[in-house]
């Protein structure tokens, strides 16, 4: 009997344990702008591309050697998010006009939109000619009016052409601050 019960109790442990992971990765998509280039060395254009069925923007740096931050996309979270709100951020990229022998490298951030501009979660990736996610994620530390968040991408680091199918960003739920600390 003291074994059944002690198995009864982990059981429900167990349970207890898979819904509370169940309930943090449930994502929620977000309402997120399409994306706005910036930056005076560059250029946009809206093409079409066969590949992923539409319409993609198309950024080109028109000058080597800049700062990466310089140039880049910015595109806000269109809703309210709650202090210790766990976001995820996908970008669907590529390159399409590298600059010769030089990796295209741009940063991906999840950042507060009035300064001081905290970033809360930034990655570094290389593009290659080939459409692929790049994935970065951040939690919120406090909260956040609708369109202050944003999702930056940053492609001044080379004199290339970058094109940005798709910008979206859900959200993984609520986490403990204190316990992330």
């Amino acid at each position: 009997m003291k074994t059944l019960m002690k198995l009864a109790s982990v059981a429900i442990a167990a349970g207890a344990l898979a819904s509370a992971v169940l309930a943090q990765t449930t994502e929620k998509p977000l309402k997120v702008g399409t994306g706005k280039a910036f930056g005076a060395m560059q250029t946009s254009t809206m093409v079409t591309d066969p590949v992923v069925d539409g319409k993609v923007l198309r950024v080109a740096v028109t000058e080597a050697g800049l700062k990466t931050w310089s140039v880049g996309i910015s595109s806000l979270v269109g809703e309210k998010v709650k202090a210790g709100t766990k976001l995820k951020a996908t970008l669907w990229l590529r390159i399409s006009q590298p600059e010769p022998d030089k990796p295209s490298v741009v940063n991906v951030g999840i950042q507060e939109v009035d300064p001081p501009r905290a970033e809360w979660g930034k990655r570094s990736f290389t593009l290659t000619e080939r459409w692929a996610p790049y994935v970065v994620e951040a939690v919120v530390p406090r909260d956040m009016a609708a369109s202050k968040v944003n999702i930056s991408l940053q492609v001044g680091g080379a004199k290339h052409t970058v094109d940005v199918a798709s910008i979206g960003a859900v959200s993984l739920g609520v986490v403990d601050l204190a316990a992330a600390n």
